[in-house]
């Protein structure tokens, strides 16, 4: 994988983990974090393990990837780490 590649995963994950966290009104470092990680770790299970493609392919430094895919993929865990933050607030 390329530097531009990742740079396009990891501000994906962290755009959709801002939009999550704020539209949950969950706890911002726990929500954003979480949101970054569980994003990238759906992606990457989603669309590299599993083999998910849907939506349009692109080239992006070298690497193959369906765009599509990886922005539904990002907001899914963005919402599961925004949610999970969301409750450790609500549970203290």
């Amino acid at each position: 994988m390329s530097g531009t590649f990742m740079a396009f995963l990891w501000g994906l994950s962290l755009l959709a983990a801002v939009l999550m966290t704020s539209l949950l009104q969950a706890n911002k470092l726990w929500g954003i974090l979480l949101g970054t990680l569980f994003s990238l770790a759906l992606i990457f299970v989603g669309g590299h393990v599993m083999g998910l493609s849907f939506g349009p392919v692109v080239n992006i430094g070298g690497t193959e990837t369906s765009i599509l895919a990886n922005i539904v993929l990002a907001v899914i865990g963005a919402l599961i780490g925004a949610g999970i933050a969301r409750a450790i607030r609500r549970g203290r």
